[in-house]
């Protein structure tokens, strides 16, 4: 009796896209959580049987992009370019679809076969937003499936759509974003350095590895170290190749090769999503005001200001709140709480060694700290 088929499916999207909020819900109980080999960040897998065949899932920790900052960046993308899964599922918020695009756009240039989960669209429904997933799925050359993960809408049409991807019956593999005419060229000739040294040809995610050492990823260069033939040859030939672009651009090619990923991350957004009559939301007006450049930076300064003000305000009596037997400040209510309400609230504990330590210990000391404060013209907490 043949071995049922296992394939190895890499869970990855930005935090606070759902994503495991969607792992849950495609493998239900049948989940082990550990931590990936050296490092403590946790790692999470479920399996699946669908089809005559079993999905096996890693959680991998979110991330925004692949060029390595932190830990979790580097755990991410070092289980996709190491342990090879068969898929790839890239979870992606609907509502926020440009942002996650641009993790979508680097997953592509490893070539591994994708899947894309526009996860919570309901969101994106509320804020007047519809999403073409067909014309998506045409542009990036994977399926795309609208989901609801916390309601688990559409899982089962998703591990249908993954199971088949693994097996081969539909065509998961990514198209690849082509680079302006100062960027691609570069890139094919590194290519063609890559291909030509048996040692990097055999790992199969050559393009993905010239893209990243034009942009200077040391990881990266390490990587070609380790499985090269002649790497200082090809680490010459990148070094002269990003020095060209540089100078004729006058700007890094790190910067330029993001700067064209976010351009086509907008592209897609503007060819893909059609916006209802209601327009944007309240809240995208608030963040067109609070995240602007120097407006955002003035509302900064007014919130943090209003907040030292109104603080020592209340604290010098400028308000006042009506009370049993007369105005109060906000500093005499909190007198009262401290040093009348809490007693009296504990009383009828009776004498014991737990009414003493409430009432005696925690009460008063922390009574003790707020009268000093009030008191003590040397004390320097805010209230004083």
């Amino acid at each position: 009796m043949a071995a049922t088929p296992i394939y190895r499916i890499a869970v990855a999207g930005n935090p606070n896209s759902g994503k495991t909020t969607l792992f849950n819900g495609l493998t239900g109980s049948n989940q082990k959580v550990g931590n990936y080999p050296g490092v403590t960040v946790e790692k999470k897998e479920g399996r699946r049987h669908v089809e005559g065949s079993i999905l096996h899932f890693v959680d991998l920790p979110g991330t925004y992009s692949l060029t390595t900052f932190s830990l979790d960046e580097v755990v991410a993308r070092n289980y996709i370019l190491e342990e090879a899964p068969d898929v790839i599922l890239d979870v992606i918020d609907a509502s926020n679809l440009e942002r996650n695009l641009y993790l979508a756009i680097q997953l592509a240039e490893i070539g591994v076969p994708m899947v894309l989960a526009l996860n919570m669209h309901d969101v994106a429904e509320q804020r007047g937003m519809s999403i073409d997933a067909e014309k998506l799925s045409a542009a990036l050359g994977v399926p795309v499936v609208l989901t609801v993960g916390h309601r688990r809408e559409s899982a089962e049409e998703l591990l249908t759509v993954i199971s088949q991807v693994a097996m081969g019956q539909v065509s998961g593999r990514p198209n690849a974003l082509r680079y302006s005419a100062d960027i691609e060229p570069a890139i094919e000739d590194l290519l063609a350095e890559l291909q030509a040294d048996e040692g990097t040809r055999m790992n199969g995610q050559t393009r993905w590895m010239a893209v990243k050492l034009l942009e200077q990823d040391a990881q990266a260069g390490d990587r070609l170290r380790k499985s090269a033939r002649e790497p200082e040859g090809i680490l010459r030939r990148v070094h002269e190749v990003a020095m060209r672009i540089e100078d004729k651009l006058d700007e890094e090619v790190a910067m330029i090769i993001a700067e064209q990923r976010y351009a086509r991350a907008s592209e897609l957004v503007r060819e893909v999503v059609r916006r209802d009559a209601r327009g944007e939301s309240m809240t995208e007006k608030l963040d067109k005001v609070l995240c602007h450049r120097v407006f955002g930076l003035i509302s900064v300064a007014v919130a943090v200001y209003a907040t030292f003000a109104l603080t020592f305000k209340l604290a010098d009596g400028w308000a006042y709140i009506p009370w049993p037997g007369g105005w109060q400040t906000p500093v005499g209510v909190c007198g009262w709480f401290f040093e009348d309400f809490l007693v009296q609230l504990f009383n009828w504990l009776g004498a014991g060694p737990l009414r003493s330590l409430i009432v005696d210990g925690i009460i008063a000391g922390v009574g003790g700290c707020w009268a000093l404060c009030r008191s003590s013209s040397s004390c320097s907490c805010c209230w004083r």
